[in-house]
């Protein structure tokens, strides 16, 4: 199935949103852009395809995001950029293309930054993954890395 677009009516309200693991098909409805209050969403392992839709840049309040495990398609969108209270992307196991925008590698390094300044300890692994504790601040490119404000082939 797909997800429906009605969904959107509970935009005042909605917060969280699971849907993985739900064999849904299509893409994120363009109407999804109105959750304005959403702060997380998990929508891996479906099968979601296409482009990452540019409207879920509107998404302000997001905090973590789970794509992974999908096959949607071409580069991140670099207005993803606009999601300042972001702490996780993950897009890995997707098909993607092309490199990840500079705003999207100063996103991270800007999160890293204030996260070391709220006491947190923190270090970047091998992959140049940014480990925190017990969570993990995933670079936004799934084939390539951003270490140090730039983004490298992993």
């Amino acid at each position: 199935g797909t997800l429906p677009p009605t969904l959107a009516t509970l935009s005042s309200s909605l917060v969280y949103l699971k849907v993985s693991r739900n064999l849904l098909t299509g893409n994120i409805p363009t109407e999804y852009a109105q959750l304005s209050k959403l702060k997380y969403i998990a929508a891996h392992k479906n099968s979601f395809a296409g482009p990452l839709p540019e409207s879920i840049s509107a998404w302000s309040n997001i905090e973590e995001l789970n794509f992974s495990d999908n096959q949607f398609e071409g580069p991140i969108p670099e207005s993803y950029s606009n999601w300042t209270n972001i702490i996780s992307m993950d897009f890995d196991n997707n098909p993607l293309s092309g490199s990840c925008g500079p705003k999207l590698c100063e996103l991270v390094d800007e999160r890293e930054a204030a996260l070391a300044e709220e006491g947190f300890v923190f270090k970047r692994d091998d992959d140049g993954v940014l480990v925190l504790e017990c969570w993990k601040i995933e670079c936004p490119c799934a084939s390539l890395c951003c270490v140090d404000g730039k983004c490298l082939p992993s």
